[in-house]
């Protein structure tokens, strides 16, 4: 392994709530920045496509790559990747996901793309795959700006479809903290709210229990996963 890689998968490791990573980079058809969870079940690879399986009879319940630094504030990511759900899972009734964004100290979920069989693959409330498309490649991307302010955001957006964004995502005294949902309506919930100092985003598929994953398994292919810093973002009417 060179240095370079060292010096890249370390902090990896160290933020990687999931447990032990294997190897990333060119040679398992990842970025440097992302690598295998091998606490849970190992994705199946065929060329750039990852098929992640999960069933009833092992524990844990996900099968997932990851990717997790220290976000510091006034920082923009991106994460983004190419999913197929099979559509076996049109009979599935709710508590799978694709992917979570999570605390990854306390491993408490911030942000979840789930995807059942009666609406479909959600984010955010929104739809991004109905389920009759299941067994279809669709594409998703979400940035995000930690901010002390109104500058803060989460946006995320399927395939060629409309930008969803979510204001704000907070920050507080140099620490990033979960902002979401319930926080915009009752404030003083988020000041009580310990902060997040690690972010992990995990891709692949999740169960939040046994009685949630279908009798034959529950299977999602993934490819073209990345994670990056932005300098940059063009779309936006302020650049970062």
């Amino acid at each position: 392994m060179s240095l370079l890689r060292a010096l890249i998968l370390v902090p990896l490791a160290l933020v990687a709530g999931c447990g032990e990573l294997a190897p990333s980079g060119p040679e398992r058809g990842l970025p440097t920045s992302i690598a295998i969870d091998e606490t849970g079940r190992p994705p199946e690879v065929t060329g750039n496509v990852f098929a992640f399986t999960i069933d009833r009879a092992r524990r844990p319940y996900r099968s997932v790559a990851v990717s997790g630094q220290q976000w510091e504030l006034g920082n923009a990511y991106m994460a983004g990747f190419e999913f197929r759900v099979d559509p076996a899972l049109r009979s599935s009734r709710g508590g799978l996901s694709v992917a979570h964004i999570i605390d990854a100290e306390t491993g408490r979920v911030l942000y979840d793309l789930e995807v059942d069989g009666r609406r479909g693959v959600t984010f955010l409330g929104r739809t991004c795959q109905a389920p009759e498309d299941f067994g279809e490649w669709q594409r998703m991307t979400i940035r995000t700006r930690l901010a002390a302010d109104g500058t803060g955001y989460l946006e995320m957006r399927c395939g060629i479809g409309p930008l969803t964004a979510q204001p704000v995502v907070f920050a507080r005294s140099d620490v990033p903290t979960a902002r979401g949902g319930a926080c915009l309506s009752d404030p003083a919930r988020c000041d009580r709210a310990a902060p997040a100092r690690a972010f992990q985003w995990q891709t692949g598929i999740l169960a939040d229990s046994a009685a949630a994953i279908p009798g034959g398994g529950a299977t999602v292919e993934i490819r073209r996963m990345v994670h990056r810093r932005l300098y940059v973002v063009f779309t936006r009417t302020r650049n970062l």
